[in-house]
């Protein structure tokens, strides 16, 4: 990606702060407009402050410049300032940058679009679900912040793609399937023993050899190609967990394997090589204007992660590397639609019923985003979320100055009662269906 560019001076002389406040194009103010400026012979990110400092035994504000990870930190906020820093730079949180107005006309358009695929206000297959925590989208996208946040492209308001809920949901589906015929999941260290950076020789997982399988041609009359995929079909038999486990899948012939009821919904909800899934999955938007909140990485050891040798322990000499990024805040409501691929088909909106009841789950019990082992991206049902907002203080600083502070969440929801049996009414439902539509 290209470095950071000098605004024109026609340009510049436009954008007064005032006009960047008042910006409603968030991803504009992210990718274009952020606070680049030339330090020596390079550019850095820089905010503008005044410190208050000893001076001759009198107190004074002198103006200070922060660059880099501070600059950004300072930038990505809503901050106030405190007892030793006041801000004249904007914070770019004190004001939401989102226009209320195109994004209630945009929610208009998508609900008609999703309508049109079957998931319309009468059906289930369009739902709402609220962040029970911190939602992280698109942290590692190509940003030049370093770090990112998944926006609408045109609008500037987060979104979460359909790709990342379509994938969540085969992920979720496909251990689901595993369990039924069973593939367990490896532990860490059996995992780090197959493909960690020190072997060789790197092995497929069982659940790589599953998944390999369900997206093949199994419906191919190919007497070489069924051979080859029959011996696919015995590779995980011969895993020691999978042994171990006991499964179904141990005693299945390749027809019996194809014929299975959950393979053959798992293959019609997303497809295979020869054939496009049933369901189709839409970019999740917000309800209404959602809070974003900075968030922070603190990588104590930079030294240690850097050396590739191994030389190097993890020292508590060595200087912490804070990493700014932008999250949704718990209790923002977005809005989830699946759709049939085929307009009106039956067969295809059955699909959709059974991956929107996976996906809710996964939604719920997984999370969706970055850093979900660390309680990121988790959702759940409404419930009320206060936020606090430190205010500038003035005066003597002291060595112990206040921090903001907020009210949390209450963590995530447990699933409603009614999927067990949701689910299996709706793997019945399918395979109707799918017979109907073979017949």
């Amino acid at each position: 990606m290209a470095g950071p560019r000098p605004i024109p001076k026609d340009t510049a002389a436009v954008l007064t702060p005032k006009a960047l406040a008042d910006c409603l194009n968030l991803g504009l103010l992210l990718d274009r407009l952020n606070p680049w400026e030339p330090m020596g012979s390079k550019w850095d990110l820089a905010f503008h402050v005044e410190e208050r400092k000893k001076v001759q035994e009198q107190w004074q504000w002198l103006p200070a410049t922060r660059s880099s990870g501070e600059a950004k930190g300072l930038w990505l906020s809503d901050q106030q300032g405190d007892r030793r820093t006041r801000l004249l730079d904007e914070p770019l949180l004190r004001q939401s940058h989102v226009d209320t107005a195109l994004l209630n006309a945009h929610r208009v358009r998508w609900e008609r679009l999703v309508a049109h695929y079957g998931a319309d206000e009468e059906s289930d297959l369009r739902f709402d679900l609220w962040t029970d925590a911190r939602l992280a989208i698109g942290l590692g996208s190509d940003s030049v912040l370093e770090t990112a946040i998944t926006l609408h492209r045109i609008y500037g308001f987060p979104i979460i793609p359909g790709s990342a809920l379509k994938g969540l949901t085969r992920i979720w589906a496909l251990l689901e399937l595993a369990a039924t015929l069973g593939v367990p999941a490896l532990n860490y260290e059996e995992f780090l023993a197959r493909k960690g950076p020190q072997v060789q020789n790197k092995r497929q997982t069982p659940l790589n050899l599953l998944e390999g399988l369900l997206e093949a041609d199994l419906d191919t009359e190919d007497e070489k190609k069924q051979g080859a995929l029959q011996k696919a079909l015995d590779k995980p038999k011969d895993e020691e967990p999978v042994k171990d486990a006991g499964g179904a899948i141990l005693n299945m012939n390749l027809t019996q394997f194809r014929e299975h009821q959950d393979v053959r919904v798992f293959r019609a909800v997303f497809g295979y090589l020869s054939r496009t899934g049933g369901a189709v999955f839409f970019d999740a938007i917000p309800v209404e204007v959602p809070r974003l909140v900075a968030d922070v990485m603190n990588v104590h050891y930079p030294d240690y992660y850097r050396d590739e040798k191994g030389e190097t322990p993890p020292a508590d000499d060595q200087n912490p590397n804070p990493v700014s990024f932008l999250t949704v805040a718990e209790g923002a409501a977005f809005r989830f639609a699946v759709g049939g691929r085929r307009q009106n088909n039956t067969s295809d909106l059955a699909c959709a019923q059974m991956a929107r009841i996976w996906l809710e789950q996964a939604l719920r019990e997984a999370g969706v985003g970055a850093k979900t082992v660390a309680g990121y991206g988790y959702f759940g049902d409404y419930h009320p979320v206060e936020f606090g907002q430190a205010e500038p203080e003035t005066g003597i600083p002291d060595e112990s100055p206040d921090k903001p502070k907020g009210v949390q969440g209450e963590g995530p929801r447990p699933l409603s009662k009614k999927h067990e049996q949701e689910i299996k009414s709706l793997t019945d439902e399918v395979m109707r269906r799918l017979y109907e539509n073979d017949a």
